[in-house]
């Protein structure tokens, strides 16, 4: 099936990129208006971000981005947001009501500018952007985002981008959780777990088109006191998406049934990246088969490489030839992209490109 463009232009779009480690989403909403999810790079580049050498690859002009959407500060959803924020400098800058609060930007000031560690990149580049968004230019393009902040809303509804969270729960767990790690750092504690579970802070957002749309699950996950649970709970009715970018990386922790019987349908195709750190590698064997069974289609941005990892025996064997010789181990190393269009949200066609496969 051919895609027949909209707005004697592009169709509606929605195309996720990532690879093990990094994500971005990048929608076009018709009318020209571009939406940019998060951020992330492909390897050995320093100065672009993902986002935008495909909107570049596609001639789509920087004016034409209208909103930079911050989902939340974790290290793989946020490198290179600053320079998004600067290239795009018509955009308006969206982040979380949460995020942007007096004693958070005072944390992150301080933690982001003391401390050296890898740890604390997502941190820095956080404060670069409140710091910016602090300054009478950033003033002008900042916004805030909570539950049911409508961020699009064009044709009487036909067209509408909205989130649904953080609800109020996670906005109370978070600023709790903020509080406790300020007054450590003020106490002189610099090794602190920035990496917060469950994930509070996560911001989910809803493209509703005029037959279907997109639900953009971010990195949710399900807790006892808000979450996913208050998401379904506070959407009673809503319109279901009939396409899915599956929350956190497809693990046990981002699925709750309810989000698929409530909020999705049943003909979804879902959309994923992976995530690879040390030994952790999401979506894992037993989450891939899930989705696949709660879904008519779904995609990923790159599969794991399945290499052989030796043993000691072989190993040692090895060594006695070769000092060089490692063992070698599965590795998610290629950017992909999964580009899903629409004339009216009723049916998406996928274009898979670089690692991008089938589930």
């Amino acid at each position: 099936m051919s895609t027949v463009s909209i707005d004697g232009g592009r169709p509606y779009e929605v195309t996720l990129i990532g690879r093990g480690y990094g994500e971005c989403i990048v929608m076009h909403c018709g009318n020209d208006e571009w939406v940019i999810i998060d951020s992330c790079r492909p390897n050995g580049q320093k100065d672009k971000s993902a986002a935008q050498i495909y909107l570049d690859e596609m001639g789509v002009a920087p004016d034409c981005v209208k909103h930079i959407i911050i989902s939340h500060w974790h290290d793989d959803h946020i490198r290179g947001m600053y320079g998004l924020v600067d290239y795009y400098d018509k955009s308006a800058i969206w982040v979380s009501n949460i995020i942007y609060n007096e004693k958070v930007v005072e944390f992150v000031a301080g933690y982001g500018n003391s401390v050296p560690s890898i740890g604390a990149y997502g941190t820095r580049e956080l404060w670069a952007i409140l710091r910016y968004m602090t300054s009478a230019a950033g003033k002008l393009r900042s916004k805030f985002i909570s539950d049911n902040t409508e961020v699009l809303d064009r044709i009487g509804g036909e067209v509408r981008l909205k989130a649904l969270s953080p609800t109020f729960n996670d906005e109370l767990a978070w600023m709790s959780r903020i509080f406790h790690l300020f007054d450590q750092f003020k106490k002189g504690f610099l090794d602190l777990k920035l990496e917060h579970k469950p994930n509070h802070e996560s911001v989910v957002m809803k493209l509703d088109l005029e037959k279907g749309g997109a639900l953009l699950g971010s990195d949710m996950e399900i807790h006892s006191n808000g979450g996913w649970l208050d998401v379904v709970r506070a959407h009673p009715g809503s319109r279901r998406s009939n396409l899915y970018k599956v929350a956190h990386h497809g693990s046990k922790t981002g699925h709750l049934e309810s989000v698929w019987t409530d909020l999705l349908t049943d003909d979804v195709i879902s959309i994923i990246t992976p995530f690879e750190l040390g030994r952790v590698f999401l979506p894992t064997e037993d989450d891939v088969v899930r989705i696949k069974s709660k879904s008519r289609k779904a995609f990923i941005t790159s599969r794991r490489e399945s290499k052989p990892e030796y043993g000691k025996v072989i190993l040692k064997t090895l060594g006695q030839i070769s000092t060089k010789v490692t063992a070698l181990k599965t590795k998610v190393n290629k950017f992909g992209l999964i580009r899903m269009t629409s004339l009216d949200g009723s049916v998406w066609q996928e274009d898979l490109r670089n690692a991008a496969v089938q589930l």
